[in-house]
This record gives structure tokens, C-alpha cells and sequence, in this order.
């Protein structure tokens, strides 16, 4: 997937995330950026976007729970983002030997 893709945003959540303590480990995996949000339409409260987490992989024992900030299967979705989805579906049954570090 490339560095930078474009997502559909309507009224969908955005995460700010601290360090997590004990046995949970967190990474953010897709970020809004500093300035241009917008790519096309209309959006109102732009600056709220603004580096804010937009998907987030949570670590908690043995599991995995991903936190999408935006309807990645929606039908207006671009097509970029379906990877994430697809991988989500992939994490699921895979084992920790499988997994990227």
C-alpha cells in the first residue's frame, strides 16, 4: 500500500491515542496530516483532523483489536484503503509467528 491514501471521512471518528501501560501495546497505523486535509468536497472543522490517529492496532495479551476511524468498507470507499480491511480480515486468524513486527 502506498505511503499516503486518500479515505472517506463522513462522520467518522478520529483517535488521539497516549502510550498505553501494562500488558497493552498500541500502534497507530494510518494519520490524518499536519495541513490539506481536504483532497475534495466540502469539510467543516478541518483542523480537528489534524495528525490525529485514523486507524489504530491495539495489543492486548495474545489478541489484536483493530480501530478503524473510518467506514473502510463503505461502498464509496476508495479502493486503497480495502487493503486495510483485507488485512484486518488476515490478522484475524493469523498466528504471531505470521505476523510483521
Amino acid at each position: 500500500m502506498p505511503e499516503e491514501a486518500a479515505i472517506l471521512f463522513n462522520s467518522s471518528m478520529i483517535y488521539q491515542t497516549e502510550v498505553p501501560y501494562g500488558k497493552y501495546g498500541r500502534q497507530v497505523v494510518a494519520v490524518y496530516p499536519e495541513e490539506h486535509v481536504l483532497l475534495s468536497g466540502w469539510l467543516l472543522g478541518e483542523d480537528k483532523l489534524y495528525r490525529k490517529a485514523a486507524l489504530v492496532d491495539i495489543k492486548v495479551g495474545k489478541g489484536k483489536m483493530l480501530f478503524y476511524g473510518f467506514r473502510v468498507q463503505h461502498r464509496a470507499q476508495t479502493y486503497g484503503t480495502f487493503k486495510l480491511l483485507f488485512n484486518g480480515l488476515y490478522y484475524s486468524t493469523a498466528v504471531d509467528s505470521q505476523l510483521p513486527e
